[in-house]
């Protein structure tokens, strides 16, 4: 039996003294079982790697998820914590969300998304995708976030409008930790920048510019992905 298996021992179903005990793959060599009797085995989803989730492998919609190449550097600028509370803020897939709780299980992490559609595709991914406990919160940022507990380590991967709002709302909320955010326009990046240094916090920005290989009549060439901005500041 494969580790980390539920197994269900179900004995003489139909009959007035039928049992159906919950074991482990360990625990029911031990068991004596009567006939006739079921064997019910739930296999623990396939072994994947702690980092490095596909975006393929995620549900997504027109694109709005965060590239890998993009995800795998706010995962790392996020130095999250073994415990704590981080919020996924314009969720839109989850990516973010889901990769951080299969990194730190003991981390609470709350997706939030005001989309109904993405909502539902988040917890589908989740499910999928062994994330066990992933919370998601279907609302529109920061309203959506003054009912949240306070947190440790906040995403922002779709802020619209409201970057402004929603940083200041972070702000008052994170006593200590670390905000991370994305953006693709220069409009973004100076808001966020003067936001940021308006709450007393001191950003950080880098700019990332990836090309994966296409293929193209049998030829091979670099296709380049936007550039993405990724946003940094602590205290």
């Amino acid at each position: 039996l494969p580790r980390g298996a539920v197994v269900f021992v179900c004995e003489r179903l139909g009959y007035p003294d039928e049992r159906v005990r919950r074991s482990t793959p360990a625990g029911v060599r031990r068991m004596t079982v009567r006939e006739p009797s079921l064997l019910l085995v739930l296999a623990p989803p396939g072994e994947r790697p702690l980092l490095g989730v596909d975006e393929e492998e995620m549900e997504h919609e027109r694109g709005l998820i965060t590239k890998d190449e993009v995800r795998a550097v706010v995962l790392h600028k996020l130095r999250l914590p073994p415990r704590g509370v981080l919020w996924d803020v314009g969720a839109g897939s989850g990516a973010v969300g889901i990769e951080a709780k299969r990194l730190a299980p003991g981390l609470r992490v709350i997706a939030v998304e005001k989309d109904r559609a993405r909502v539902e595709g988040i917890r589908r991914n989740a499910e999928r995708l062994a994330a066990g406990g992933l919370e998601v919160v279907r609302g529109e940022a920061p309203r959506a976030l003054r009912s949240l507990l306070p947190p440790d380590r906040v995403f922002i991967g779709g802020a619209g409008k409201g970057l402004t709002e929603i940083i200041e709302h972070v702000s008052s909320r994170m006593k200590k930790g670390r905000v991370v955010m994305t953006a693709i326009t220069m409009e973004s990046v100076e808001e966020a920048l003067r936001a940021l240094r308006a709450q007393g916090l001191a950003p950080e920005a880098c700019s990332l510019s990836a090309s994966r290989m296409t293929e193209v009549a049998g030829r091979h060439y670099m296709k380049a992905l936007n550039p993405v901005f990724v946003i940094e500041a602590g205290r």
